[in-house]
């Protein structure tokens, strides 16, 4: 009984740590798309303040996404859609990864 004390306390500071690493959604309007600066990449800006779950070195620089992650094509038809709608979105940002720099776009969800 006395080692299972120590244990469940332990437990208890693995918990926070684990959710706390997840990929994060925000809901929000996109300001402006950004491309090139000579990669085929782009990303956004939004309203909301920017998110920064993987600790980028450009936290407020919006979100980017280049053309070697899986969906590349689907997010920027569906940022280009959003852009010219006015219409409000949710935005995934990776809690692990960073693309140029900035946090790292993995979708992009249209809102009705």
């Amino acid at each position: 009984m006395r080692l299972l004390a120590p244990l469940f306390c332990l437990s208890l500071f693995a918990l926070p740590s684990s959710t706390a690493l997840a990929d994060q959604k925000v809901s929000t309007q996109i300001t402006m798309v950004f491309t090139g600066h000579n990669r085929d990449q782009f990303g956004i800006h939004t309203v909301a303040p920017t998110v920064n779950p993987a600790h980028c070195p450009l936290p407020d620089s919006g979100y980017a996404t280049d053309s070697n992650q899986p969906g590349y094509q689907t997010y920027y038809a569906a940022v280009l859609l959003a852009f010219a709608e006015r219409a409000d979105i949710e935005v995934v940002v990776d809690d692990e990864g960073c693309i140029a720099d900035r946090p790292k776009l993995i979708g992009i969800n249209i809102l009705r």
